[in-house]
C-alpha cells in the first residue's frame, strides 16, 4: 500500500513541478445571433495532417474546453445538424486560445441533411473503450438490451445475464448511475429503453475509485442523450413476437422542456409466456473406485405467464446556468404464474430397484418496486463542479410456492403416502444512499476528483411452510424461519489525474469502504455481525506512440459483496430430494487484476489481463448417497487465477457494411477444500462474437449477429458445455416518424444452457432450453426532436438483489 502512496506523492510532485511545461487550453463557445448553442459537435484536430485528436460537444450555455494540449496548430471543426459547418484554424504556439463562433442555419435545409463528423465511432479511454452510438448505423436496434448484443465484446444470455469478455459480474449504470436492478428486472428495464436514446457506452473494464467497488468484472456505463428541444417529443413502440407462445410488448416515452424545465415520462407493459426444458442426470458414485452406485434422471417442464408493468416520471429545473435540481421515480410491478411438472426416475445399481417420484409444482409471486431520487448538480467554474444525489429504494416479493411429491414403485404405482408443502416467503428490502461527488482542476494540469457515499439497506424475509399431516395444513416448525439483514457501508475516494505530455497521462484513485453487517435469525435464535474496512487502490498509465498506436497499462482492486438474498439461509424446493438454500456465513470475494491494453487505429484493440480471486463465492452442489438428497448452498471455497486475452475489432468496411467482431481466450484455474478433499479445476475456455449491419440505402437496413462459446471453466467444480446465438433483422425506415422492423431471434433453435459438476462422490450433466427460438414485428413511431435528459442516481446496493 505504500508503494501507492508513494505513486500519488510522485503524481504531485511532477505536476507541481510541470506547471511550466509547454501544455495549453483551447476553450470558447459557440451561439447564433448571440444566443448559447448546446450539442454542437466540435472536433479537435492536428493542423499539419488533420489527424483527428479528440470530440467535445457544447454545454447548456454552449461552451467548450480542450485541456493539457501540447502547443501548436490546431483545427476545429464544428458541425450541428441545420447549421452551416465551420472550421478554424487555431495557434496556440505562445499561449492559449478563447473563440467566439458563430453558427449560421442553412438555407432550404432538408429533412434528410445529415452532418458527418469524424468521430469515430469506438474510442479508447484509461481503463475503457467508450463506443459512440449516436449516430452510428449499430443505434437502429428496438431497444438497448438489443444494442448491448451489438457491441464489441459484450454478450447478453437469454435469461438476462450480461458478461463482459466471457465474464459475468457486470454493473450496469446509466449516466454514471447504478440501474438499481439485477437479472430479469434489468433486462426488461433495458427493453423498456429505446435505442434511440442512448449517445455513448462506456465498456469499463477497470473501474477507478470514484465506482462502487462492487463488481470483479467490470461497468457498462450507458450515457444518455439530452433533450435540448423546446416543446413535446417522444416515441411509441409496439412489438408481436411469436415463438411457442406468444409475446407483447409496447412502450411510450413523451419529454416535454421549456425553458429551464425539463419533464419525462416513460411507460412500458410487456406480457409472455415462457417455458424451458430441464433435463438432469445425476450419478452417485464411490470416491475410491468412481463405479456408480445409483443414479437418477430427471425431467422438467416449468411453464410461466407473467407481465411487467414499469412506469418512469422525471423533472429537472436549471436554477441558473450553474445549478440544476431534479428529481427522479421509477416503480414496476411483475406477477408471475409458473407450473412445473417434473419426473424422477431413480436407479440403485446395486440392488436393481427402479422407483419413481412425480412432482407437480405450482408457485409464483408478485414483485414491487419503486426507486426515487433526488439530485443536485452545480458548476463553479469550467473545472470544479458538485453533484450530490440521494435515493430511496422500496422492494417486495410475495413468493409462494406449492408441491405435491408422490413417490412410485416400477410399475408407476403409488409406493407410499404423497409429501404436500406449502409455502409463503414475503420479503422486503429498503436502501437509503446518500453521495456527493467533487471535481475540480488546477492550473498545473492536475484534475481531482473526491466524494463520499453512505447507505443504509434493511432486509426482511419471512419462510412460512406448512405440512399436509392427517388433512390439516399445520405448521412446519422444521423449515419456518424468519431472517433480519442490516448493512451499512460508508466510503471516501480520492483520485489525482495528469496528462504529462501529447503522449503521457496518468491517474491514480484510492477508495476506501468500511462494512457493518448484522443478521438475525429469528426462529433459530442465530445471530452474526461484521465490521471491516477495505481499500481498493486504482492506477492507470497511459501513452500514445503515435496517431495510431496507443498503450495503457492499470492495476485496480475489486469486491464482490454476497447477495442479500444469498444470506437468507431458507429453502426453496424444486422437488422433495432437490432444493437451494441460502448461507447467512458467507464472506466478500476480493479480486486484484491488471490490465495490459494496445489500440491501433481505435479499430483493433488488444487486451491482456491477469486476476486472482480469493474467498469465491460459488454454487455448491452437495450431495448425501444415502438419502439421495441433492440440495445447493453458496460458500467461500475456492481460489482462483485467470488469464486472458482478448481482440476487439472494429470497421466500417464500406459505406453499406459495418462489422465488428471479439473473441477472448483464457485459461482458468480454480482450486480449494470440498468436504475433505482438495478439488483442482482449470482449462482453457474461449469465446468469439460477430456482428454486421448493412445499409441498403432508401431506409432499409439489414443485420445479422452470431456468439458462440465453448466449453468454459466458470467454478470450482463446474463446466459450462458450449452454445451458440444467433438473430437477423430487416427494418424499413417509412418518412421521418415510423420504422418498421422485422427479427429472428435464434432462427435454428441453437441455443443451450450446459453445465457439467463434478465433486467426490458425485457428478451430474444438465441441459436447459428455453423459449429463445422467436420472430418478432415491431412498429416505431418517432414524434418531435431529440431525446430527454435522464436522472443519476447513487446507489450499487440493488445490484446485490438477485432475487430471480
Amino acid at each position: 500500500m505504500y508503494r501507492f502512496f508513494a505513486l500519488l506523492f510522485v503524481l504531485c510532485s511532477i505536476s507541481g513541478a510541470s506547471a511550466g511545461q509547454m501544455t495549453t487550453t483551447i476553450s470558447g463557445s459557440v451561439t447564433e445571433q448571440g444566443k448559447p448553442l448546446s450539442t454542437v459537435m466540435v472536433s479537435l484536430l492536428d493542423a499539419a495532417d488533420s489527424a483527428w485528436i479528440k470530440t467535445e460537444v457544447t454545454s447548456d450555455n454552449g461552451l467548450f474546453t480542450f485541456m493539457y494540449l501540447p502547443q501548436g496548430k490546431y483545427i476545429l471543426n464544428l458541425a450541428l445538424m441545420g447549421y452551416e459547418p465551420v472550421m478554424r484554424v487555431v495557434d496556440v504556439t505562445n499561449g492559449t486560445a478563447s473563440l467566439e463562433i458563430e453558427l449560421a442555419r442553412m438555407d432550404n435545409v432538408m429533412v434528410e441533411a445529415t452532418v458527418k463528423a469524424k468521430q469515430p465511432f469506438i474510442e479508447v479511454g484509461l481503463g475503457k473503450l467508450v463506443v459512440n452510438v449516436e449516430g452510428s448505423s449499430t443505434a437502429q436496434s428496438n431497444n438497448v438490451l438489443e444494442l448491448l448484443r451489438r457491441l464489441p465484446g459484450v454478450s447478453v444470455s437469454q435469461t438476462g445475464t450480461i458478461s463482459m469478455h466471457g465474464k459475468q459480474g457486470v454493473l450496469v449504470l446509466v449516466n454514471d448511475r447504478p440501474t438499481y436492478l439485477t437479472g430479469d428486472q434489468l433486462a426488461e428495464y433495458l427493453r423498456a429503453m429505446t435505442a434511440t436514446e442512448i449517445a455513448q457506452m462506456e465498456l469499463i473494464t477497470q473501474p477507478g475509485a470514484k465506482y462502487d467497488a462492487a463488481g470483479n468484472t467490470g461497468v457498462i456505463n450507458i450515457k444518455l442523450k439530452r433533450n435540448k428541444k423546446q416543446g413535446l417529443n417522444g416515441n411509441a413502440m409496439l412489438m408481436v413476437g411469436q415463438g411457442v407462445y406468444g409475446n407483447e410488448h409496447s412502450s411510450l416515452l413523451v419529454s416535454y422542456k421549456k425553458n429551464k424545465l425539463n419533464v419525462t415520462m416513460n411507460l412500458t407493459d410487456m406480457r409472455a409466456t415462457g417455458f424451458a426444458d430441464w433435463v438432469e442426470d445425476q450419478y452417485f458414485t464411490d470416491e475410491q473406485t468412481g463405479a456408480v452406485l445409483s443414479q437418477s434422471h430427471i425431467h422438467s417442464t416449468p411453464k410461466e405467464r407473467f407481465s411487467v408493468i414499469t412506469a418512469r416520471l422525471a423533472a429537472d429545473y436549471d436554477c441558473t446556468d450553474k445549478t440544476t435540481i431534479g428529481i427522479s421515480s421509477r416503480g414496476a410491478y411483475h406477477p408471475n404464474d409458473m407450473t412445473s411438472h417434473v419426473l424422477a426416475t431413480r436407479y440403485d445399481n446395486i440392488t436393481g430397484i427402479r422407483s419413481y417420484n412425480d412432482i407437480l409444482n405450482p408457485d409464483g409471486f408478485i414483485r414491487k418496486d419503486v426507486t426515487t431520487n433526488a439530485y443536485l448538480s452545480h458548476k463553479f467554474g469550467k473545472e470544479s463542479t458538485l453533484d450530490i444525489n440521494a435515493d430511496y429504494l422500496t422492494y417486495g416479493n410475495a413468493l409462494r410456492q406449492s408441491f405435491t411429491n408422490a413417490p412410485l414403485d416400477a410399475q408407476m404405482q403409488p409406493a407410499g403416502a404423497a409429501l404436500l408443502l406449502r409455502s409463503k416467503h414475503p420479503s422486503s428490502i429498503n436502501v437509503y444512499s446518500l453521495k456527493a461527488d467533487y471535481t475540480y482542476g488546477f492550473g498545473n494540469g492536475i484534475k481531482l476528483e473526491a466524494g463520499a457515499k453512505s447507505s443504509v439497506v434493511r432486509t426482511d424475509n419471512d419462510a412460512q411452510f406448512s405440512i399436509l399431516q392427517g388433512g390439516d395444513w399445520v405448521n412446519d416448525t422444521m423449515r419456518t424461519n424468519r431472517f433480519v439483514y442490516n448493512e451499512n457501508i460508508n466510503a471516501l475516494y480520492l483520485t489525482l489525474a495528469k496528462e504529462f505530455s501529447d503522449k503521457w497521462n496518468a491517474r491514480a484513485g484510492l477508495r476506501a469502504e468500511q462494512t457493518n453487517a448484522k443478521g438475525v435469525q429469528y426462529v433459530h435464535d442465530n445471530t452474526f455481525t461484521r465490521t471491516y474496512l477495505s481499500l481498493f487502490p486504482t492506477v492507470f498509465i497511459g501513452y500514445k506512440a503515435d496517431t495510431n498506436n496507443q498503450f495503457e497499462l492499470n492495476y485496480g482492486r475489486r469486491i464482490d459483496r454476497p447477495a442479500y438474498q444469498m444470506l437468507n439461509p431458507f429453502i426453496h424446493y424444486s422437488f422433495q430430494y432437490s432444493y437451494f438454500a441460502g448461507n447467512p456465513n458467507l464472506l466478500p470475494q476480493y479480486t486484484n487484476n491488471i490490465e495490459l491494453k494496445h489500440s491501433y487505429k481505435n479499430m483493433l484493440i488488444t487486451t491482456i489481463s491477469l486476476s486472482a480471486t480469493s474467498d469465491i463465492i460459488t454454487d455448491v452442489v452437495i450431495a448425501d448417497n444415502v438419502s439421495k438428497i441433492v440440495y445447493g448452498i453458496n460458500k467461500n471455497l475456492a481460489q482462483s487465477r485467470l488469464a486472458d486475452v482478448s481482440l476487439v475489432f472494429n470497421k466500417d468496411i464500406t459505406s453499406w457494411l459495418s462489422f465488428n467482431a471479439s473473441g477472448d481466450v483464457y485459461y482458468a484455474h480454480y482450486s480449494g477444500v470440498v468436504g475433505a478433499s482438495n478439488v483442482v479445476n482449470e482449462g482453457i475456455g474461449y469465446a468469439l462474437s460477430a456482428f454486421a449491419q448493412l445499409d441498403f440505402g432508401k431506409g432499409w437496413k439489414a443485420e445479422l449477429q452470431c456468439y458462440y462459446s465453448g466449453r468454459q471453466i466458470n467454478a470450482i467444480m463446474g463446466v459450462a458445455g458450449e452454445s451458440i446465438y444467433s438473430s437477423a433483422g430487416v427494418s424499413k425506415k417509412v418518412g421521418e416518424h415510423i420504422n418498421i422492423r422485422a427479427a429472428f431471434e435464434d432462427p435454428f433453435y441453437k441455443y443451450r444452457l450446459i453445465n457439467h459438476n463434478v465433486l467426490p462422490g458425485f457428478r451430474s450433466d444438465n441441459t436447459m432450453r428455453m423459449a429463445t427460438q422467436t420472430a418478432n414485428v415491431s412498429f416505431t413511431y418517432s414524434f418531435g426532436n431529440g431525446q430527454a435528459r435522464q436522472h443519476r442516481s447513487s446507489m450499487e446496493e440493488k445490484g446485490r438483489m438477485k432475487v430471480d
